[in-house]
């Protein structure tokens, strides 16, 4: 249809008509570029949208479980801690016992910081949101993933140091009665949420008097190196959980400011 009208215009030499339908032609190739530039654009600002919705939710459950790591580690060191005074003093009688049999199955957990950072590592690595990140965001999303990789591989790495040979305390304290008859039986205690004991298979029992317990250098050994771990990791949370606070805050504030943005245009 243009090109007969084109054709005719030229035959007619009416020059004018062509260069205004060449001015029409020109001009709806340009909007359709910018009809389809403005809605790709929208679609990557909501792709985005959706990716930083999940990046808080990743943060807010990191958060949590550090949180929960700390609440453990308040409830566990003070055990392990009573026990270990009266393994280093070698007390006797069936309160040291008592004592010493409650800390077993908390020395058995190893504190470490499970977090997750796809959601993080997603955001960060499209370079087609870059336009819709400020400098502060894109600041804060950086260091939140450094700090986090950076703290999760401290963890790692001092869990495999003070990793001791479960075999080295075989002859003080062993795997008792099962706390379960079968894994069905465990199952439907799960499901009612009535587990009971610290253990979902077999609870550690000291098999040695406490005299020949405070002896054993490897067991004693087992009670430091889990108070190391429980120390460095509080501390470690608590500056980790500040990080994400703080980073939450300022990514939310962004986020506000963002939709403000977007919405004005």
């Amino acid at each position: 249809m243009i090109l007969r009208r084109l054709s005719r215009y030229v035959a007619e030499q009416n020059w004018i008509a062509v260069a205004i339908e060449f001015v029409l032609i020109v001009l709806g190739i340009y909007l359709g570029l910018w009809l389809g530039n403005l809605n790709e654009d929208q679609q990557d600002r909501e792709l985005y949208g959706e990716a930083f919705g999940r990046v808080i939710v990743e943060l807010e459950n990191n958060l949590a479980g550090i949180e929960a790591e700390q609440e453990t580690i308040r409830e566990h060191l003070p055990v392990v801690q009573l026990a270990l005074g009266d393994l280093r003093a070698c007390r006797t009688g069936p309160a040291a016992e008592a004592n010493v049999q409650a800390a077993l199955a908390p020395i058995e957990w190893d504190i470490e910081f499970i977090l997750d950072t796809h959601a993080l590592d997603q955001l960060i690595a499209n370079e087609a949101f870059l336009p819709y990140q400020d400098a502060d965001t894109r600041e804060t999303l950086m260091s939140l993933i450094s700090y986090i990789d950076q703290l999760q591989r401290y963890s790692i790495e001092m869990n495999d140091k003070l990793q001791s040979d479960p075999l080295s305390t075989l002859h003080i304290a062993a795997p008792g009665e099962l706390s379960y008859a079968s894994p069905d039986e465990l199952i439907a205690e799960l499901e009612s949420g009535d587990v009971a004991g610290s253990s979902i298979w077999r609870e550690t029992e000291l098999i040695v008097p406490l005299e020949e317990a405070c002896q054993d250098k490897a067991f004693l050994m087992e009670f430091y190196a889990w108070e190391v771990s429980a120390y460095w990791h509080a501390a470690a949370a608590h500056s980790l959980a500040e990080t994400i606070r703080e980073g939450l805050a300022t990514l939310r504030d962004g986020r506000t400011g963002a939709e403000t943005e977007g919405a004005a245009q």
